[in-house]
């Protein structure tokens, strides 16, 4: 396994959330003694892979999970090109299958609600694909002067008729965007550019994009770059149906400085934005040393995920209750990985959510969309070999794992 740092590793064993959520909230989920938890980077008649697996993606109703992997040992009876590939696995059917467009790999990047629909990238090129007809269509089109950037960061809605996603400025272009945000409906068969066009005399890159169910709502970061250092800017919320506009990341006092914002999640109704600050910038009276944080747009409030030390990687399930997140900053110096924890809103408690087949804390990233709608189970990528038995292939695997009811 690899091993915590010395900080967190005490933190965890001297009552495990006592150390790091307030008083009264800590808890920890280690009963099951990590038999919730399934490899799911392995091949159909479960060997180990050969390769790093990574990015995975999980569907909202938890039938569906892809991920990009390095293996060749997945799919025996098809034949891998060298280079990176993306797998999707039907937990339903138990199926395992390597995700293609015109035999081009492809990378996934979210599902509809109902996990019919599947949104990848391939040949430089946004699609959906049905995945029951295995219809594909393409969703980067009628993009007027960004024709010929690239896109990414792209999202479909829960109902899976509309697409947000970023483009970035074609070379040559002279627009004042490095990038733009634009939802495309696929069932009228239009695209709208929805970030707001720059008025500054710096180049602003609108990107992070989020959407709502119903397509209405769609949150971005719209950030300028400087020599050293971050990229600073604010997260917006556009409700299309009304057409305004507002700034989330809102201090408590109503101030609005610039931030190094970014990692943006969104409730399904789109009433729930999170994001997270990089930066040392505050946001509320008390950050409780937080990073990440939670906009309620009904009420303009803001709150911190409670947590003695700072948050990263933090994503919010479809209903709004649940927050996943890591407990710490990863990075090229920050040395081993910490592990993921879940806050319940309801509730206010957090819960380890990352455990060795023993109980004992586990390390990994959260996925790239990494929970199911109700919050209940999630994907995430781990070097640790002692989080389910017989791991001896000494890579990063993608793991998912069924958390026991929220009490």
């Amino acid at each position: 396994m690899r091993r915590l740092s010395p900080a967190v590793a005490g933190a965890l064993g001297a009552g495990l959330l006592a150390a790091l959520l307030p008083m009264g909230t800590a808890g920890a989920d280690t009963g099951d003694g990590g038999t919730a938890t399934t490899r799911i980077s392995v091949g159909v008649d479960g060997t180990q892979s050969d390769d790093t697996s990574f990015n995975s993606v999980i569907s909202r109703n938890g039938r569906y999970i892809a991920f990009v992997s390095r293996a060749t040992n997945l799919v025996p009876s098809d034949p891998v090109p060298s280079g990176l590939q993306t797998y999707l696995r039907d937990l339903h059917e138990g199926t395992l299958e390597r995700v293609t467009l015109d035999g081009a790999p492809a990378d996934v990047y979210d599902f509809s609600a109902s996990g019919d629909r599947m949104l990848f990238r391939s040949s430089n090129g946004l699609y959906v694909r049905d995945l029951p007809t295995g219809l594909t269509r393409r969703v980067d089109l009628d993009l007027g002067e960004f024709t010929g950037g690239s896109p990414s960061g792209a999202r479909i809605s829960g109902s899976g008729r509309h697409v947000v996603f970023t483009q970035s400025r074609p070379s040559g272009v002279t627009a004042a965007e490095g990038s733009r945000v634009y939802v495309r409906d696929l069932l009228d068969g239009t695209t709208e550019w929805v970030s707001h066009p720059n008025t500054a005399t710096e180049t602003f890159y609108a990107g992070n994009p989020v959407i709502s169910d119903d397509g209405q709502r769609i949150a971005y970061t719209d950030v300028r770059y400087f020599p050293k250092g971050p990229g600073k800017g604010h997260a917006h919320l556009l409700d299309r149906s009304t057409g305004e506009r507002q700034t989330v990341d809102v201090s408590q006092d109503g101030s609005t400085p610039e931030r190094a914002v970014s990692g943006l999640s969104l409730s399904a109704d789109g009433s729930l934005v999170l994001f997270h600050r990089s930066d040392g910038s505050t946001v509320t009276a008390n950050d409780q040393k937080s990073t990440t944080f939670l906009r309620e747009l009904s009420t303009g409030t803001t709150r911190p995920i409670p947590f003695s030390q700072p948050t990263s990687y933090g994503s919010l399930s479809a209903d709004g209750r649940f927050v996943l997140f890591m407990a710490g900053v990863a990075g090229p110096n920050t040395g081993p990985l910490p592990p993921l924890f879940q806050w319940d809103r309801e509730t206010g408690q957090g819960r380890l959510v990352t455990v060795t087949k023993d109980g004992g804390p586990a390390t990994g990233y959260p996925g790239r969309v990494a929970m199911t709608g109700d919050g209940g189970t999630f994907v995430f990528e781990s070097l640790d070999s002692d989080i389910v038995p017989g791991d001896t292939n000494s890579t990063w695997d993608v793991f998912v794992r069924t958390l026991p009811p929220a009490s």
